[in-house]
């Protein structure tokens, strides 16, 4: 059985690929999944993962439930076409004038990108505080939601692309029952097989004294 965290992170990412509208996509909810390679198509992406969390032993029981502090970490990316005439900055036949015309179109895609990463933010920090969203549709089993910071990575170039991350913490508790393992089967296409040969290797050592 899944745990509260596990149940809380499906929740979000819902709510955001509801809240899209085609303006991003979330990675990681089915209706919605997009490779590395296509970021450039969808411009923006975001990605939901649990970070860590805390178990305030103050305000929990022994066995169960138990408190749990949570830290989502909420990657927001955005690609824009990059428009950096490269031939023309390394051309040493390129006059100055070419070269600074050249060299303004560069930062006007980095501007481009930084501003779509700005009205990223601005849009999935509203989702994620909405008053609707408080319980993220759990009622009474989620508590202290809050975006407790953002930060934003430097612009990046990689290759004709600019690229712009960042990350939102989302903190919030949840309780978790103590259930015990049930031994679940391994998940689908999870191999356990170590390695090790099927033989017994006490089977292989000879009992014969010298």
């Amino acid at each position: 059985m899944a745990m509260q965290f596990e149940v809380v992170k499906a929740k979000i990412n819902e709510i955001l690929a509801a809240a899209a509208a085609g303006r991003f996509r979330t990675i990681g909810h089915q209706s919605q999944s997009v490779t590395a390679l296509s970021i450039e198509g969808v411009k923006r992406t975001v990605r939901v993962y649990y970070s860590g969390g805390d178990f305030p032993k103050g305000a929990s029981s022994a066995n169960g439930p138990i408190s749990h502090d949570i830290t989502f970490n909420v990657e927001l990316a955005v690609a824009e076409a990059g428009k950096i005439d490269i031939a023309t900055l390394e051309n040493p036949a390129s006059t100055e004038a070419q070269k600074i015309t050249a060299f303004v179109a560069a930062k006007e895609a980095d501007e481009l990108a930084d501003t779509s990463w700005d009205e990223f933010f601005r849009i999935v920090w509203q989702i994620l505080m909405d008053a609707r969203n408080i319980d993220f549709g759990l009622p009474y089993e989620v508590a202290n939601r809050w975006v407790s910071t953002g930060q934003k990575d430097k612009i990046s170039s990689t290759g004709s692309m600019i690229v712009v991350t960042g990350v939102i913490r989302l903190e919030l508790r949840v309780s978790e029952q103590v259930l015990g393992d049930a031994g679940d089967t391994p998940l689908e296409g999870f191999d356990i097989d170590m390695g090790i040969d099927d033989q017994d290797p006490v089977a292989e050592v000879s009992t014969t004294l010298p």
